[in-house]
């Protein structure tokens, strides 16, 4: 399905590399769905230490990229689809999702909306509100690279996605509570800014 939205949004953008000047609020059009996305309403955007290299320009220029301006910056976050590629299967409307859309074309969390492909998205795990999942997806998905494979080996038929991997993490605490009171304490260099629909 090749669905346009005939819409726009509230996000936070760029026009070219630079400082936190360059950051603007801008309305955009929602962008278009392709069969293998959602597309999602973001209540929490991740803020990482990485985001400054990327608005800076050090991630396009790493991996010798051309990128098309205006860019939404957000490379996590969390939120409720909205709506669904006819090729996704995981997910329906109103799922509770968190995710991962780092440098995509069609932009990222700081924005009303974002799409992501279906693989790079995961069901928020139990009570997680959407603000301590917000957080997690670029975290977890480097935990997965961290972890022995004969760790994951055993467990990764129940995932489809690397994202998915914080049901492995979480089974060893209580509830997924406790694993993100635990998570947030070892990493004060990372927050969550809450979407505002004003």
């Amino acid at each position: 399905m090749n669905q346009t939205m005939n819409k726009t949004m509230k996000t936070v953008a760029i026009d070219r590399f630079g400082g936190l000047n360059e950051m603007k609020i801008r309305e955009l059009p929602v962008p278009e769905l392709d069969a293998n996305e959602i597309l999602v309403r973001v209540e929490a955007a991740g803020v990482g230490v990485w985001d400054p290299f990327e608005r800076e320009g050090g991630f396009a220029k790493e991996f010798n990229m051309s990128p098309k301006f205006p860019i939404i910056l957000g490379s996590d976050g969390a939120g409720t689809v909205e709506a669904v590629g006819e090729r996704v299967s995981h997910f329906k409307k109103g799922d509770r999702v968190y995710g991962v859309s780092f440098m995509s074309p069609k932009g990222g969390f700081y924005a009303d909306y974002v799409v992501m492909k279906e693989t790079n998205a995961a069901r928020i795990p139990g009570k997680l509100s959407a603000t301590q999942a917000g957080a997690m997806a670029v975290d977890v998905l480097t935990l997965t690279r961290a972890l022995k494979p004969r760790f994951i080996s055993s467990r990764m038929n129940r995932f489809s996605s690397s994202a998915r991997v914080v049901e492995l993490v979480t089974w060893r605490f209580n509830s997924p509570n406790e694993w993100a009171h635990a998570y947030s304490r070892s990493r004060p260099a990372k927050m969550v800014l809450p979407s505002r629909n004003d």
